[in-house]
């Protein structure tokens, strides 16, 4: 069990971290989802031991990471955002150092680059120094040191930035095989489609703090569907009760409602005796997991306090 525990950091002024709680069990996948300037790299880099925290800990099986780094860190799988390869050396002679720096030796340590070679798809390319890869191999190349010598916790920061197709397939069949095999995941992205291929849970990060952790699918549904209608004239009252009004356009009229149908209905009613105001369209619009997203991360300002549904800090679905 890998489990950070009220973890925080700051960089002058910054908040990069604001006391972070995480879990991940053997064997799962957490997709870590923020924007830029989130705090996932830096979550990184303290669950790595490459960074100390101002506060708080985290424990893999019960030792710390903060109070005994090399203890720990033999047993992290560490791929970081940016390219951590050596150009003049080739892929074999990165497996074999980084594996020989998790303790592998002779046919342990062979067969464990054999291992990572097919589950990155690095055939052909083991002979060939990195400086001539294309950059999706230089991608598969730098994500498979991490995968060697079989980490109990895999970290894996954007593995997939800027990859090609065949790249991406890879890291991911990588990463669900890695799961499969009881290893820990914590998977750093803000590319919704890679968390659903995973079939990942999600911890949302924003402003350096978590404010949701659950399934993936339900963060996508618990927004209510947003209703869109637009009138010839003045649009009539409906009962805040029943909706919330967003901001709209003259002659136009957005709410969202639990009770859509009923609702609509109700406008009928109204629309009914109006000899001034007329139906021109009406649209009935499903929340996207982006949409949900950007209701969670905001526009990047920095919030007072992140509020959900009425609920200050982080909600667990």
């Amino acid at each position: 069990m890998l489990s950070v525990r009220s973890v925080k950091k700051k960089y002058g002024k910054i908040d990069a971290l604001r006391g972070v709680d995480l879990e991940i069990a053997p064997g799962s996948i957490v997709a870590l989802l923020g924007p830029n300037g989130a705090g996932k790299t830096t979550l990184s880099n303290v669950i790595c031991g490459l960074l100390r925290p101002d506060e708080g800990d985290v424990l893999l099986d019960g030792a710390s990471v903060v109070r005994h780094p090399g203890q720990v860190r033999r047993h992290i799988g560490y791929a970081p955002q940016e390219l951590a390869v050596y150009p003049t050396r080739t892929v074999l002679q990165h497996l074999d150092h980084f594996g020989r720096l998790t303790g592998l030796r002779g046919g342990r340590l062979r067969a464990e680059i054999d291992a990572v070679v097919v589950a990155l798809r690095l055939d052909g390319l083991i002979d060939r120094k990195v400086s001539q890869l294309s950059g999706g191999e230089k991608r598969r190349a730098h994500a498979a040191v991490a995968f060697i010598g079989r980490p109990r916790v895999l970290i894996l920061d954007e593995p997939t930035a800027g990859a090609d197709v065949q790249t991406r397939r890879a890291i991911l069949d990588a990463v669900v095989a890695a799961a499969q095999a009881g290893v820990a995941v914590c998977y750093c992205t803000h590319y919704l489609p890679e968390v659903e291929q995973l079939g990942a849970e999600v911890a949302v990060i924003t402003h350096g703090s978590i404010v949701y952790r659950g399934p993936l699918a339900k963060l996508g549904d618990e927004d209510h569907p947003t209703v869109v209608v637009q009138f010839s004239g003045e649009p009539p009252q409906l009962p805040a009760s029943k909706v919330h009004i967003d901001p709209s356009p003259p002659g136009e009229l957005r709410f969202r409602t639990a009770e859509p149908v009923g609702v609509i209905q109700l406008l009928f009613e109204r629309l009914s005796g109006s000899t001034t105001t007329h139906l021109v369209s009406l649209e009935v619009k499903r929340s996207t997991l982006e949409d949900r997203f950007m209701a969670l991360v905001g526009d990047g300002e920095e919030p007072g306090e992140v509020v959900l549904d009425g609920t200050t800090a982080m909600r667990e679905a």
